[in-house]
């Protein structure tokens, strides 16, 4: 047991303790009591390095308690460090330096400590704030936490730099405070149009009471002085800058014109329906393709309707156009004989609508999640090969999937065809952009592409014609897409939980990470097809 220990090579491992310990705790009463000892010192020092859950599996395999302390201090400890919970994933063990986890783990504890914990007496060092910066590897729960700190521990904040190590942050839990803190961090430096409340810095979700009161007490200090950073002055004599501030200012201008013209046209259209004894039952031309659009995303799926039009009917043939290899055809067959009652829609529902989710797999294949509009508890897989061959047809149940709304592919498409549909005027793009995004991108990617220029949604657009690879970087939990263009240019595509693109990276869009780089080595060289977006699953003339 002494010899595990010293390894240091036990974090996040219930079962292993478990193993470890028990064969000692069911021996003599003096080999369990020394076993206790023995682990309610360990706990004592190294709280920090377990996870809430496996402290709390330690407690219970030994049977330890508050009384088994002797001092006050240990007693403390014990109720307010080993068995409270403290909220950090500690699942990132692994790709934390093995040379430096035990300081890794005791600074983003000891950070925690201070940003997290009520009436926390303690300070974060200079030393430990560089130590951390050099450090290779940093999990979400600790660039918040770091950035917490950056942001107290200096009576003028890196702005910049703490703006940059946000944006790195992917977790959903952290959202919301992301945005407050974004805001705040533009409001010190000085930028118009953001006004920062108290009520705002009160509505963090993971900061402590305390926390909170000090970054009161810095936004009045702020206010008092009307600091505005060196910093921000140089980004307002900045030519380019400049230029982006213009187009913005105009681009507000230009749409509240055509909202205006909008308005117009629609009273116009109204009063002359209305001059006609008719009955205005349509929306303005000009918003026509934006609703068929934002509509279209809920309610279609570009399959071969031909393989749905043979499924759920008596035919006995399968149209030609169907591109379907003969494994996948026979399982198509013995789904139709299958479930030959449950399926004939002949009468009673002639045309069945399907909906659903695409993804693509680590072979890049597609593969579609589909439900039906009239048919219940009825959902299939359907993967296609890179020829748009129609390669295998799956009933799957509801339970067994991550049936979501849009999938990644999806969430690419649209992206792209929005961009190839209005890309050749800019005004026209951010219209639609405005009303479709939330679909299928982040808030913060919007807030990005919203300071695009000309030229940068041009060379988006370059990559709207070819097909993507998916990549599975490491220390990333959801796949990623890596598209090329005809230059050779690369662009990576970058997901969130609910497979909304969350970043863009390349030239124009910041660093490529060298995890992506390197998730890249592994694949084959990218192929070029024209239209990838506009093509119909399965379909053989495609």
């Amino acid at each position: 047991m002494t010899t595990y220990l010293a390894q240091k090579n036990f974090y996040n491992d219930g079962h292993g303790w478990s193993n470890l310990l028990s064969p000692y705790l069911n021996q003599s009463e003096d080999i369990k009591n020394h076993v206790q000892t023995v682990m309610k010192v360990y706990l004592i020092e190294n709280y920090s390095l377990l996870d809430d859950k496996t402290r709390q599996e330690i407690i219970k395999l030994c049977e330890l308690t508050e009384r088994n302390y002797d001092t006050d201090q240990d007693k403390t400890i014990f109720k307010k460090r080993v068995v409270k919970e403290n909220y950090l994933n500690y699942d990132t063990f692994n790709h934390v330096d093995k040379n430096s986890r035990n300081q890794y783990f005791k600074l983003r504890y000891k950070f925690h400590d201070y940003i997290q914990v009520e009436n926390s007496h303690t300070s974060i060092p200079v030393t430990d704030l560089n130590e951390v910066a050099s450090m290779s590897y940093l999990d979400d729960d600790f660039i918040y936490l770091n950035s917490l700190c950056l942001l107290l521990e200096d009576a003028e904040p890196k702005t910049k730099e703490i703006k940059l190590l946000l944006a790195k942050i992917h977790s959903d839990k952290y959202r919301h405070d992301v945005e407050v803190l974004s805001d705040y961090l533009n409001f010190l430096e000085g930028k118009r149009n953001f006004v920062i409340a108290s009520a705002d810095i009160i509505s963090l979700s993971w900061v402590s009471e305390d926390t909170k009161e000090k970054i009161i007490s810095q936004m009045k200090t702020f206010k008092t002085k009307k600091i505005v950073p060196q910093q921000n002055q140089k980004r307002n004599t900045n030519r380019i800058q400049g230029k982006k501030q213009v187009e913005k200012q105009s681009r507000k201008i230009s749409k509240m014109i055509f909202s205006i013209i909008l308005v117009a046209v629609a009273l116009i259209f109204i009063f002359m329906n209305l001059f006609d004894g008719m009955n205005v039952e349509e929306t303005p031309e000009i918003n026509q393709n934006i609703i068929y659009r934002k509509d279209e995303r809920k309610t279609r799926e570009d399959i071969n309707y031909s393989l749905f039009s043979y499924l759920f009917s008596t035919n006995d043939k399968l149209d030609d156009s169907v591109f379907i290899s003969n494994d996948a055809l026979k399982k198509l067959d013995a789904l139709k004989n299958e479930y030959a009652d449950i399926l004939d829609y002949s009468e009673e529902y002639p045309s069945p609508k399907p909906m659903g989710s695409q993804y693509l797999s680590d072979e890049n294949q597609l593969e579609v999640y589909v439900s039906f509009d009239l048919l219940e508890d009825f959902y299939l897989k359907i993967t296609v090969n890179q020829k748009n061959e129609i390669v295998d047809v799956t009933k799957v149940e509801a339970d067994s999937i991550n049936f979501q709304h849009i999938g990644p592919f999806d969430a690419t498409q649209y992206f792209f065809e929005d961009i190839s549909e209005d890309y050749h005027d800019l005004s026209l793009y951010y219209e639609s952009l405005s009303q479709l995004y939330e679909t299928y991108m982040t808030d913060s990617l919007y807030s990005d592409l919203e300071d695009m220029t000309e030229d940068e949604l041009d060379y988006l657009d370059s990559f709207s014609y070819s097909l993507p690879l998916v990549i599975k970087p490491e220390t990333i939990e959801t796949p990623s897409f890596v598209i090329a263009n005809e230059n050779g240019e690369i662009l990576f595509i970058e997901f969130n939980e609910e497979n909304k693109i969350n970043h863009l990276y390349s030239d124009y869009f910041g660093n490529i990470p060298d995890n992506y780089l390197e998730s890249l080595e592994t694949k084959s060289p990218l192929g070029f097809i024209k239209n990838p977006w506009h093509y119909v699953i399965g379909y053989k003339n495609n």
